[in-house]
């Protein structure tokens, strides 16, 4: 048992995944734990019965101000704005405000290298894991990725590489950085949450802001936010590009993927090679390089594992061919950034399926990019006219409909052979769903439906 929870009155804002595992750990270390959530739905019922399995005490539909009376801790999880206000009384009372990832890097007895970034953060994080399975080496991956890690750090073993992919909501609330910290990119997203853009980037630097001269940043040097937050904190630096040739770190030179360390150096492979598409995806490529290889990965394994990478779930995947017309599912889109690169990914216009919940950030450059690259244009959901008045005036033709189900139909009806329908939505999934993983499986159900209508020869 840890002295320093034996005893501890903990109060959890926020009944998740991770106020489950985060408060299975606090429990036996001895620390007294109420977990408490404004809702009171169906979700947070199924949590409280897990939380009062640990045990610990839940409370649903009550986060009054009074429950800091008898707390010594708030700890946040990474759902629950800053500006909540049983956060803002725990601060005024100058409580302590914690989370389950500054708990994980002040208890965690390894280096851990931390993954941020607008996009590409789980691509790159599982292409690591993949490595480094390759290499047989022990790794501890977790984070944002959807697995919570806290309950596994007092008995990780010493050899491990700790990776852990990480959001702005898990970064706002961090006091400490990353041995390695490893930002993709910083472009406007999840201005729903943070007040201000910079803010959001605010949050993302926290991952290195700390850093002392024995950390490492590993940076993206064609991203201007990535080149403004390298002034921050005191870690050596590598860069990785696709759009310039570096004397160090990794980059594409020509069609193929370099990389050049104080480890090792030479060709990955040539960018053509890889089985995912788009340049996002080089870039990814990379970055994952250059994290495996600094944590120990040989370079034959690196090689192997981005020529053998399909990529993962919901980022432009594939889902079928019917008719001649080729599906893909690209749900993990939920900001204008992630689905301009998956645009630039397909060299012939598609039909694009858009929408969901608006993140309220600035739609000119997404608009732009439809009209150059999609052939047809489908808006779905609660923020379909708002997508609608970046487009005013556009020459493609633009439908609006209420759902994705219709969506799904209007584009089927609409697509000819040779075409490629795309959801990349640009928004976040809460107007018809839980998370986009549910509205990932709901297209694929949609598309997997669909009868071919092509006549026998």
């Amino acid at each position: 048992m840890t002295a320093r929870w034996s005893g501890a009155r903990v109060l959890l804002l926020g009944l998740a995944r991770t106020s489950v595992a985060l408060g299975t750990h606090l429990a036996r270390q001895g620390a007294r734990v109420t977990v408490v959530d404004d809702a009171s739905g169906p979700a947070q019922r199924a949590a409280a019965t897990a939380v009062e399995a640990i045990p610990a005490r839940a409370l649903l539909g009550n986060t009054s101000e009074s429950l800091l009376d008898d707390a010594d801790i708030l700890f946040v999880t990474p759902g629950i704005a800053r500006s909540h206000p049983l956060v803002a009384a725990a601060k005024q009372r100058g409580l302590p405000v914690s989370s389950e990832i500054e708990l994980v890097f002040s208890e965690c007895p390894l280096p851990i290298t931390g993954v941020t970034g607008s996009a590409g953060k789980t691509t790159t994080t599982t292409l690591v894991e993949r490595i480094l399975a390759a290499a047989s080496l022990p790794r501890l991956v977790g984070g944002n990725i959807g697995r919570p890690i806290v309950g596994q750090i007092s008995s990780i073993t010493p050899d491990a590489r700790v990776i852990l992919e990480l959001s702005s909501f898990q970064l706002e609330h961090l006091r400490r950085s990353a041995a390695i910290g490893v930002i993709l990119n910083v472009m406007p997203n999840h201005l729903d949450r943070h007040p201000t853009l910079d803010d959001y980037r605010a949050a993302k630097g926290r991952l290195i802001e700390f850093q002392s001269e024995d950390d490492l940043a590993i940076l993206n040097a064609d991203d201007p936010a990535s080149q403004a937050l390298a002034r921050t904190g005191d870690g050596r630096r590598l860069w990785f590009s696709t759009e310039r040739t570096l004397n160090r770190g990794a980059w594409l030179d020509r069609d193929a993927l370099r990389i050049a360390t104080d480890e090792a150096e030479g060709v990955l492979c040539c960018v053509g090679d890889l089985r995912v598409p788009g340049m996002h995806n080089a870039q990814n490529a990379l970055a994952a390089a250059l994290i495996a290889l600094s944590v120990g990965a040989p370079i034959d394994a690196i090689r192997a594992t981005l020529l053998a990478f399909e990529g993962i779930e919901h980022r432009i995947e594939f889902v079928r061919e019917i008719d001649g017309v080729r599906w893909f599912n690209d749900s993990k889109a939920t900001a204008p950034a992630e689905t301009i690169a998956a645009l630039r990914a397909f060299a012939d216009p598609v039909i694009i399926l858009a929408g969901g919940r608006s993140k309220r950030v600035a739609l000119d450059d997404l608009a732009r990019e439809m009209v150059a690259r999609g052939r047809v244009i489908i808006l779905f959901g609660e923020m379909r006219h708002e997508i609608a008045e970046a487009l005013d005036g556009c020459s493609r033709p633009i439908h609006s409909v209420a759902s994705l189900r219709d969506a799904v139909a209007l584009a089927n009806a609409l697509a000819i052979p040779g075409d490629t329908v795309l959801l990349s939505p640009s928004g976040s999934s809460f107007d018809e769903f839980q998370n986009f993983e549910e509205r990932g499986h709901f297209f694929k159900e949609l598309v997997g439906a669909l009868r071919s209508v092509a006549v026998p020869a």
